[in-house]
């Protein structure tokens, strides 16, 4: 695989946005053979120069060919199959993020924090940054190591550019839950808002925590905790409306660890709190 052990030597670091990049690893190579499924613990970034492939994840597949850009988290389990007919070729860029302790709105560093996987076609010219990358890693002629940096922030300059900004012709590919996903989630915030953690959801998904709270947000517009606490709230409304129980019993039936903080979720929901709505539904 081409130039594959240059970066390791180099170890490379640099700020990125709001976060520190670790570069580990760079390849350009043709795979003559397919990679089972597997995973790893930084992020991969994947651009294809040649031949047909297909790239496999836990709930979905996709075809791969020529100037095709994919982005894999740590711990994303995936295959990478290869058409031995028509072998595909790549380059590979292999990092850590290291997130940085900064204040403030979304910078672009966080794109990949908050991303599991994304896959698109490239319309940034991914290609000739790769391609000169290859150049100063092999030639390393004078202030190589400025270029070699200036060229991996523009490699991720340019992935984030591809998947939040895309050529009207093209389309942004995620992965989507099915149905039964769709249903699984209805049913834990509606049946076990008082324990559910987004850790126990995400098992109950067979997915990662970060993977989940994308979906949560895609399905219903809001955070894991936020929806949770839309769930507690409400069922706590129906229990005061059902009336025979008393505030302090219905503030721990439905999950909040004291009274106050029912009181303070309560009134801040409904603008009164919630003896209040308790007498209005006398």
């Amino acid at each position: 695989m081409g130039f594959e052990s240059s970066l390791r030597e180099i170890k490379m670091n640099f700020p990125f946005g709001d976060v520190n990049i670790k570069a580990i690893d760079a390849s350009h190579g043709v795979f003559m053979r397919s990679f089972p499924r597997h995973m790893h613990s930084f992020y991969e970034l994947h651009y294809i120069t040649g031949g047909q492939g297909r790239l496999i994840l836990e709930d979905a597949e996709y075809e791969l060919s020529k100037g095709y850009l994919f982005l894999l988290a740590p711990k994303v389990h995936h295959a990478q199959l290869t058409d031995t007919n028509n072998c595909m070729e790549e380059y590979c860029f292999s990092f850590e993020i290291q997130p940085k302790k900064v204040k403030g709105d979304f910078t672009i560093g966080r794109f990949f924090i908050d991303s599991d996987f994304y896959i698109c076609a490239d319309r940034r010219g991914m290609d000739l940054a790769f391609a000169e990358l290859e150049l100063e890693l092999k030639n390393r002629e004078l202030g190589y190591m400025i270029a070699i940096q200036s060229l991996l922030e523009r490699i991720l300059l340019l992935t984030v550019r591809n998947f939040l900004y895309p050529a009207s012709e093209m389309q942004v590919l995620r992965t989507v839950p099915d149905d039964r996903r769709s249903l699984l989630m209805d049913e834990a915030f509606l049946y076990t808002y008082k324990t559910l953690t987004l850790e126990g959801l995400a098992e109950i998904l067979n997915l990662s925590p970060r993977h989940t709270e994308r979906l949560i947000y895609e399905k219903y517009g809001t955070s894991f905790t936020k929806l949770r606490m839309q769930s507690r709230l409400n069922a706590a409304t129906n229990m005061i409306e059902n009336k025979g129980k008393r505030l302090s019993e219905i503030a721990e039936e439905c999950g909040f660890s004291n009274y106050n903080h029912f009181f303070k979720e309560f009134k801040k929901e409904y603008g009164m709190p919630p003896s209040e709505y308790q007498n209005i539904k006398k």
